[in-house]
């Protein structure tokens, strides 16, 4: 076949045709300026996200936040951590956040927030839900653990499983 024209002359890039044309009539794309974001919550940068429905809850500092979709902000809890990543599930009924070093529960029906006491959580930096159950990583290492069925706050020292066929650190 024949080569594609050269993008100078306008026809496109190797197979993808780009049109000429002047696209700054079309304005900017939207994005909301650094400035407008730092106003809700100051210069910290978000540790993790999550979203659920028209909802989005944002750990930023030690704070749990809910952002409603009309940009109200409540605060829901606090964390033991106030640096490094943070990563969210939820089940439906509850929102499982994990730091690293501690596990966060709130449930959505009552706003309650409570850290998991169980003895038998094991702390982990990253989180799932299937089937019924919270999914939890242990840091630096390839083991993870589950919850109770739809319930964050419960966990058994028996329910835990290994990476056995390549057995090196779990990453997501």
């Amino acid at each position: 076949g024949a080569a594609a024209p050269a993008a100078a002359a306008g026809g496109g890039l190797n197979l993808l045709p780009w049109p000429k044309g002047d696209f700054a009539k079309f304005g900017g794309s939207g994005t909301p300026p650094p400035s407008r974001i730092k106003k809700i919550f100051g210069a910290n940068p978000a540790r993790g996200l999550h979203e659920r429905g028209d909802v989005r809850y944002e750990v930023n500092g030690s704070t749990l936040w809910e952002i409603a979709a009309n940009g109200t902000t409540t605060n829901r809890g606090t964390l033991n951590t106030s640096g490094g990543r943070v990563d969210m599930a939820d089940n439906g009924l509850q929102l499982l956040i994990v730091d690293g070093t501690d596990g966060y529960i709130l449930t959505f029906a009552t706003n309650a927030f409570a850290e998991i006491t169980d003895a038998d959580f094991v702390a982990g930096d990253t989180c799932a839900f299937l089937n019924g159950r919270f999914l939890v990583s242990q840091s630096s290492s390839g083991r993870f653990g589950w919850s109770a069925l739809y319930n964050g706050l419960a966990w058994d020292a028996l329910d835990f499983a290994t990476a056995e066929s390549h057995p090196d650190n779990l990453r997501r």
